[in-house]
């Protein structure tokens, strides 16, 4: 979490987080895609999407 707050912000992580949350609720059964679908919304370019992708999609 600490390096994704480096590539796109503590606020931006705290909203993709939330927005997470909000989204997802009960009786919705989330997955780690879903999470990373919010980070990419609130990365502001496509730079920092694949920087987000590297750190976490395992190859």
């Amino acid at each position: 979490m600490v390096k994704l707050s480096e590539i796109i912000g503590e606020d931006q992580v705290n909203k993709a987080l939330k927005n997470f949350l909000l989204h997802n609720q009960y009786p919705k059964k989330p997955t780690s895609l879903d999470l990373l679908k919010e980070f990419y919304k609130v990365s502001s370019n496509e730079k920092v999407k694949k920087k987000v992708d590297v750190l976490l999609r395992s190859k």
